[in-house]
């Protein structure tokens, strides 16, 4: 476990590798790493949205602020943001729809983060037709990777489930970063590919399982 002194956490060793290479290159998009999950089918666009609200409020990664101490030294802490919401971007009236949200991700991902003020995630939702959308994910690799990242497609998928047949989500699924201890559990019936603005740094593809999360695919970015 990372030992901590009041609510501020030092950065792990592979944290700190991270943010030193991301100061000597601050205006390098290299450490964004993305996916987008294609759903077909009926989403109930608001559910998901609520879900994804959810989402965040459960995950460490999604908290995470960094700060410079008094002696130089870079600090972390868990600071939710009570004013946060998911992107939501309708792109039915574009030409081309699905090369506008390819566009609007490429846009997101290539765009250097700054550590300090952030953000170092992105969360969206495009739709790109009456019976299909997008579900964009963004997060800078100081704070989350492929294993985080195919939990947060699972954990959506539970409470997304949970919300449209009006059951509890399971409480405390979430497995917490600052406890540094890997957990593993069931999630939506999907297949992910993943880009970067770099190169892939997520694995070519995860399967989850849940019954109501609609059909869903997805394609890397050229």
């Amino acid at each position: 476990m990372v030992e901590y002194a009041g609510d501020r956490w030092p950065l792990t060793a592979g944290q700190l590798g991270i943010w030193n290479a991301q100061l000597l290159e601050p205006h390098s998009a290299a450490y964004n790493i993305a996916e987008y999950v294609e759903f077909r089918g009926p989403l109930d666009v608001d559910t998901f949205l609520s879900a994804l609200c959810r989402l965040v409020e459960e995950a460490d990664l999604a908290q995470v602020r960094f700060e410079i101490a008094d002696d130089g030294s870079v600090t972390q802490r868990f600071a939710p943001d009570p004013q946060w919401r998911p992107v939501l971007v309708d792109l039915r009236g574009e030409a081309e729809p699905q090369a506008a949200a390819e566009a609007w991700m490429r846009d997101d991902v290539r765009r250097p983060v700054d550590l300090l003020k952030g953000p170092l995630f992105t969360q969206a939702l495009l739709v790109v037709g009456d019976s299909r959308s997008l579900w964009y994910q963004r997060v800078h690799h100081i704070i989350g990777d492929g294993y985080s990242g195919s939990l947060m497609v699972a954990r959506c998928a539970q409470i997304y489930t949970a919300l449209t047949r009006g059951t509890p989500a399971e409480e405390g699924a979430f497995p917490a970063f600052r406890s540094a201890v890997p957990c593993r559990g069931p999630g939506p019936t999907c297949s992910t590919r993943v880009w970067s603005s770099a190169r892939p740094v997520w694995p070519a593809s995860s399967t989850c399982r849940g019954r109501d999360w609609p059909a869903a695919t997805s394609a890397a970015l050229d």
